[in-house]
């Protein structure tokens, strides 16, 4: 679901609508399609709940699930930036969704899917409709986990509750920098597809930044960070995580697809993408 847009469905919500679909659970689903030695469905959901990340078992999900349909699955994690982002505090550990997203996929007949952006920790609004994620249900005020529980993506897993809304919560105001940030890594993620960004880039465009600084400190001063930490960054040797990337990157006004070597102009700013967006409108779910 959602190919080819900013929204494209996490690896966990088709994981539970197949096993929906096929009236078993997500540990029975996961001992069919895994590969030997990695098939105990039980004490995979666990470590699975953070497939949409960078590790083994997105790597090993995704490859299954390709043998099983001849379809490519790394899209719907993160690991296209394994080489780029460190895992640490990368992917929520509980559901954040869009209410207004949801509500959208029902009326327009999309069965309602969770998109891999709202798994993100980073991302707390949703850039399409300018409104905070919920984490929460809007019924019985609990938080919902991955692959826990027999629910349908869309509904919470713990009373079963349809989880969208037509209209904004009131909870939903957001500031310009979420905003921002969401927009941001959208618009990565969009660009980039399956397509893994290498390590080497990153590793180039850093230290283009350099050179508009007086010093690595200078540099490592303002964007919060340690000199010996950014030094890692520029030599390649360590990954940074997302919020320290994005940080690196107001530095200069760059969006993060500049800097994963993603877009076509290296001129381009961020804040042109920002206020490109908040003059447009929200397009279709897909």
């Amino acid at each position: 679901m959602g190919l080819g847009t900013s929204i494209i469905e996490d690896i966990r919500s088709y994981l539970l609508r197949i096993a929906f679909l096929l009236e078993i659970s997500v540990a029975r689903l996961i001992s069919l399609i895994a590969p030997p030695g990695m098939n105990d469905g039980p004490r995979l959901v666990a470590p699975a709940r953070s497939s949409a990340g960078l590790g083994y078992v997105a790597l090993a999900l995704a490859e299954a699930l390709g043998r099983a349909t001849t379809l490519s699955f790394r899209e719907l994690t993160m690991l296209p930036f394994r080489h780029v982002f460190s895992p640490k505090d990368l992917i929520r550990s509980a559901r954040a969704w869009c209410q207004m997203c949801l509500e959208e996929m029902d009326a327009s007949g999309i069965e309602p899917y969770e998109a891999r952006l709202w798994s993100i920790r980073k991302v707390v609004a949703c850039p399409r409709h300018r409104v905070r994620l919920v984490t929460r249900c809007p019924r019985c005020f609990r938080s919902s986990y991955h692959l826990v529980g027999p629910f349908h993506s869309g509904f919470c897993g713990s009373c079963g509750a349809w989880l969208g809304r037509p209209e904004p919560p009131f909870d939903g105001i957001i500031t310009d920098n979420e905003l921002r940030d969401a927009i941001n890594i959208a618009e990565l993620l969009h660009r980039t597809g399956g397509r893994e960004v290498e390590a080497t880039v990153l590793a180039d465009r850093l230290n283009d930044c350099l050179a508009s600084f007086r010093s690595i400190v200078s540099m490592a001063r303002l964007a919060g960070l340690s000199t010996v930490a950014l030094s890692r960054f520029l030599d390649g040797a360590q990954k940074p995580t997302l919020p320290a990337l994005i940080r690196l990157c107001r530095l200069r006004d760059l969006p993060l697809t500049v800097m994963a070597g993603r877009h076509p102009s290296t001129r381009v700013r961020c804040s042109e993408i920002f206020s490109s967006s908040q003059r447009g409108t929200p397009g279709p779910v897909s």
